[in-house]
């Protein structure tokens, strides 16, 4: 049997009583437990002590301390805790009634009750536990999958390459999630013959459904690069597009940025798939350029995609910069879209202040002027050392 606990605020004794009396003569599969309160404050105080009041039934006409007194302390104190109110005023006080609506009360009544007003007053407390009950299940469901989200979020966060630093080169990022998932997925593999491969992709939309298919990603380069000895960039791209293809999922498209850096030559190999282009930022020139090449389709569009691959020589003190679109799409304090010419324009005034390039300081300096960010953001930086 379930029990409900029901908070009556009267003044008035007999008025308590006569509600209780009724909740007692209604025949269901349920248990009513009632508590009292003499006006608004002992009502929220009551509240404060016994979280598992499933129902208010509120007199509007208290002294001192009356029904919207407890209503504008409701709001601001358990309106998260969704429990419904139902208000007592007397006929014609139409005025009240339209008021207490503005607090989010359920329903009303008006009193005294008539014979003919019993049965319309019980569906409404029925109708208010049921409600209660339903969002008391819902607010669980919640609270689980919440929890499965953080935790999804940490093991994500795992799947994540370590920075890297050494002789040759210093790989920092930064990362965050517009949700507790993201789907923005990057990765660094080594290959043989001192080479590397540096991933970056965006799956078009955040969430749970662009988390996995980033793993997804994540995987297939892992087996690809195990798989092919003799790793070809372009047959990767190929293949990892396929693979997009392949899996079938509706309106799934992912723009990407693939590097290999070889050590021993300096020599960049990368392949730009709808994604903005990287940026190189040049502390000797005091200069910032982007990468240029004919650029290749996103991933996962259509079945064969033509790969055009492009090729730089890093110089020592050149740091290569990869950001996803949820830089572009963020907002400055004006509300505008922070876009394209502001990155740009960050970076050109960051290397004409610095002689090396430091990852904390222009972190500050870019996302300080952002005010609003709607999307997963991820920035890869690649610097080479001196």
């Amino acid at each position: 049997m379930n029990k409900f606990q029901i908070l009556i605020v009267d003044d008035t004794e007999v008025n308590i009583e006569f509600l209780k009396t009724l909740l007692g003569t209604w025949e269901n599969e349920c248990e009513y437990e009632t508590f009292e309160a003499k006006d608004g404050n002992e009502a929220i105080l009551l509240l404060q002590g016994k979280p598992g009041i499933d129902l208010v039934i509120l007199d509007m006409m208290m002294p001192v301390y009356d029904g919207f007194y407890f209503l504008e302390q409701y709001e601001k104190e358990f309106e998260k805790k969704y429990i419904p109110v139902i208000v007592m005023s007397a006929a014609g006080d139409t005025r009240s009634i339209s008021k207490a609506f503005d607090y989010g009360i359920y329903d009303y009544f008006t009193k005294p009750l008539s014979s003919g007003q019993l049965m319309s007053f019980e569906l409404k407390v029925k109708n208010a536990l049921r409600m209660k009950n339903t969002m008391d299940q819902l607010r669980e469901r919640n609270r689980i999958i919440e929890n499965e989200m953080n935790l999804a979020a940490k093991l994500q966060r795992k799947f994540l390459p370590n920075e890297i630093s050494n002789e040759n080169f210093e790989l920092k990022y930064y990362y965050r999630p517009y949700r507790e998932l993201s789907g923005d997925y990057l990765d660094v593999i080594p290959l043989a013959g001192d080479k590397v491969l540096i991933l970056i992709a965006d799956v078009v939309g955040h969430g749970t459904a662009s988390a996995m298919i980033g793993s997804m990603l994540k995987m297939h380069a892992i087996d690809f690069v195990e798989s092919h000895p003799d790793f070809d960039l372009v047959d990767f791209v190929k293949n990892s597009n396929a693979e997009l293809i392949r899996l079938g999922v509706e309106d799934t498209i992912v723009t990407a940025c693939f590097f290999i850096y070889e050590t021993k030559t300096g020599f960049l190999n990368y392949v730009v798939a709808g994604h903005p282009y990287p940026l190189v930022f040049d502390f000797d020139q005091d200069d910032v350029f982007s990468l240029e090449n004919p650029g290749t389709l996103p991933l996962g569009l259509f079945d064969n995609i033509d790969v055009m691959p492009g090729e730089i020589r890093l110089k020592a003190g050149q740091t290569l910069a990869v950001y996803t679109d949820g830089i572009l799409e963020a907002k400055d304090s004006d509300g505008e879209f922070f876009g394209l010419e502001n990155i740009e324009s960050t970076s050109k005034d960051f290397v004409e202040a610095n002689d090396v390039f430091e990852y904390n300081r222009f972190i500050t300096s870019l996302i300080g002027k952002l005010d609003s960010i709607q999307d997963d953001v991820t920035i890869v930086f690649f610097s080479i050392r001196k």
